[in-house]
């Protein structure tokens, strides 16, 4: 990492720097980079299906939760098959992404 001056405010910036701290004058160009910088990549993926499944799991259990809330004596039991219901498969598609991640 060498110091070079900006060309704008002809302050010192790093080499490896983007743009200048300073004025913000990009200076990426201008310096040859001494090494490839590779770009980040991301070490897991999780699939479009898999959070979508999660995302559905907890709606259902939220839906499961207001309707036991608010629905009184007789919605106990069917809320409680929702909420459950819900929990099961947000849990199953948490384990599907764990197991399945890319």
């Amino acid at each position: 990492m060498a110091l070079m001056n900006c060309p704008e405010c002809h302050q010192q910036v790093s080499s490896i720097a983007r743009a200048c701290p300073h004025c913000g004058y990009p200076v990426q160009q201008l310096a040859a980079p001494s090494r490839s910088i590779d770009p980040i990549q991301p070490i897991e993926q999780t699939g479009k299906a898999w959070k979508a499944a999660q995302l559905l799991g907890a709606v259902v259990l939220l839906v499961g939760i207001i309707w036991a809330v608010a629905g009184g004596e007789r919605a106990r039991v069917p809320s409680a098959i929702l909420g459950v219901s819900g929990l099961v498969a947000f849990a199953a598609a948490r384990i599907g992404a764990w197991w399945y991640h890319r």
